[in-house]
């Protein structure tokens, strides 16, 4: 019989934040990570899903400045 594990809680990312104000780390929750205003989610994925062998899928996003990305 396999129990379920708590996955590592997710952080979010530096000028971002969790849609839902913070995560489940229990199997089968989703986890939405968006970026503050001004702010653009890249290099990563916005949704994750907690997964009953301890991990989450997707990759964690970087935020980065709209104006720094504005050539």
């Amino acid at each position: 019989w396999i129990v379920d594990e708590l996955v590592p809680p997710l952080d979010a990312p530096e000028n971002g934040f969790f849609f839902a104000g913070s995560c489940k780390q229990t199997p089968g929750s989703f986890c939405g990570l968006g970026c503050f205003n001004g702010y653009r989610l890249i290099d990563g994925d916005s949704f994750h899903e907690c997964l009953a062998n301890g991990t989450w899928t997707g990759r964690l996003p970087t935020c980065q400045s709209k104006e720094r990305s504005a050539h």
